[in-house]
């Protein structure tokens, strides 16, 4: 469980880092997550996510956790929602993974949406790659070079950046 937080903020840190370049994006857009449109509410997405094959682990008003199979793996998914409506998904590939899987991972990614707009990117402890998409939404791919962990995560920019407008709001009222 700690793993998975872990690896949502560190996401999150360098999307929102990786987010102010200028890159041009991938054709077309990013609809959301396996079938699962971006704005649809956490019932309907548990109810979607069970279709897929998915076992809801923990829900509550603003995430739901579950594991399942994704591309053949065994992973732990980690969902977020904003005023009920799904805008993030981490994924992570259960056990220790290689180089290997990420770069297999990355070749599924790069078939279906071809080629990234920020390539693998060492820093230090990590391996990243972004695919950025006409409207503002992105998936990133992360290997944690410590942990030997592979994640990927589908977020839409467009909620994230509400949701982060509203925090930013509320506090400057509380100064």
């Amino acid at each position: 469980m700690k793993k998975i937080y872990f690896i949502l903020v560190i996401l999150l840190i360098f999307s929102g880092c990786l987010g102010k370049r200028e890159t041009i994006p991938p054709k077309g857009n990013l609809d959301g997550f396996l079938d699962i449109v971006w704005e649809n509410n956490l019932t309907y997405t548990e109810a979607k996510l069970n279709e897929n094959g998915f076992r809801i682990r923990h829900s509550s008003k603003d995430s739901i956790m579950a594991e399942g199979k994704f591309i053949g793996k065994d992973v732990d998914l980690f969902l977020l929602f904003f005023n009920d409506r799904f805008y993030t998904v981490s994924v992570d590939f259960r056990g220790k993974n290689s180089l290997y899987e990420y770069n297999e991972l990355n070749g599924l990614l790069i078939e279906k949406y071809g080629k990234p707009n920020i390539n693998p990117k060492k820093n230090s402890d990590l391996l990243m790659t972004v695919w950025k998409f006409d409207n503002n939404c992105s998936i990133t791919t992360t290997f944690f070079v410590d942990l030997n962990s592979v994640n990927v995560s589908y977020s839409n920019g467009v909620i994230y950046d509400e949701k982060e407008e509203l925090k930013k709001n509320q506090n400057l009222n509380d100064l």
